[in-house]
């Protein structure tokens, strides 16, 4: 069962290679310890339950003439089956989607299929970015702050033309139903409606919502902490979970 803020929880300690500056973890690099996410909790999915979280939003969305970002920070327990963190599909091949597949992080974009990254998934902590630039049609991939992979295709402008009729779910493909469903966790995912920089990527994946810039805020659509269970409207209570910048506040399924 989808569990929010319960299962993992972020101590004030030291790690060996790991520097904690206030809320924010820095990587060193150079340390073969693992990167740890920043966040006081995630929603926890269950494979076998198809737990997923439905945003709702598909149509408020117009990358096709402003580009698109969207990063998360996702932990996996299950290496042998594909599976979705976010996705957004139509049924009409139009449709992104990102998540582990065929044991590397893959993503796919408008009316194409899995493009190949060159990262394998592992069970440890990975932050991923994907970026979508109007202008050339191209989009990128980037894991724990570095492009991984470049895809460039032909009509993915179809996503999104602002009649898209999907929508958007964490933990699952957006139509498949238990098909590529997440078995883990996932914590603190945006979406903008712009192409962010590396830089920006890079600053934006060691903060929580408060943490962000104003200018890191500029054109974000919304950002869930996914760190407690809310209303569907985002106030107290159960079933669903806050948009913390927007009003697209997600329901639990």
């Amino acid at each position: 069962m989808l569990g929010l803020g319960s299962k993992i929880s972020k101590t004030r300690r030291t790690t060996p290679g790991i520097v904690t500056d206030n809320l924010a973890l820095r990587h060193d690099y150079k340390s073969p310890k693992p990167i740890h996410q920043v966040s006081t909790g995630a929603a926890s999915f269950v494979r076998s339950g198809v737990d997923s979280i439905s945003l709702g939003f598909g149509t408020a969305l117009t990358p096709k003439t402003t580009g698109f970002t969207t990063c998360f920070w996702a932990k996996t327990n299950d290496l042998s089956s594909s599976q979705m963190v976010l996705a957004c599909d139509n049924g009409t091949n139009q449709r992104m989607y990102i998540g582990n597949h065929a044991g590397d992080w893959d993503f796919g974009w408008g009316d194409t299929a899995w493009a190949s990254g060159s990262a394998d998934v592992t069970t440890e902590w990975t932050h991923i970015a994907l970026i979508h630039t109007t202008s050339t049609d191209t989009t990128q991939m980037y894991i724990n702050g570095i492009k991984d992979s470049t895809r460039t295709d032909t009509g993915s402008g179809t996503f999104n033309d602002g009649t898209f009729g999907g929508d958007f779910v964490i933990g699952k493909h957006g139509t498949g139903g238990s098909t590529y469903a997440w078995d883990g966790y996932i914590c603190n995912l945006g979406i903008w409606t712009r192409t962010l920089s590396q830089a920006e990527v890079k600053s934006i994946m060691w903060k929580n919502y408060i943490e962000l810039t104003s200018d890191e805020k500029s054109s974000m659509v919304s950002w869930y902490n996914l760190d407690e269970e809310t209303n569907t409207s985002g106030a107290a209570g159960t079933g669903g979970v806050k948009d913390y910048h927007g009003s697209n506040h997600g329901t639990l399924a």
